[in-house]
């Protein structure tokens, strides 16, 4: 009987082909594991689970600074 190998990903595969700085040759069960313990690559990776959502719903929400609270006077 021949040796069988699970399926290898890497990872993370960036859905937008940027190269990663640090990737890894995983099997599907550790693929797996990963989303569902919320690995914080996991979110830009094609092999994600959630394939409905877009991209673009899932960048994070730009930093808006508001403006400072005008100051207070002090009566007295």
């Amino acid at each position: 009987m021949a040796n069988s190998t699970p399926e290898q990903r890497r990872c993370p595969t960036r859905e937008d082909t940027t190269e990663v700085l640090i990737a890894h040759t995983i099997n599907v069960p550790t693929c797996q594991k990963r989303q569902r313990n919320l690995y914080h690559k996991c979110f830009t990776c094609v092999h994600r689970n959630d394939g409905s959502v877009s991209a673009e719903l899932r960048r994070p929400a730009p930093i808006v600074k508001l403006p400072a609270p005008p100051p207070t006077v002090a009566v007295g």
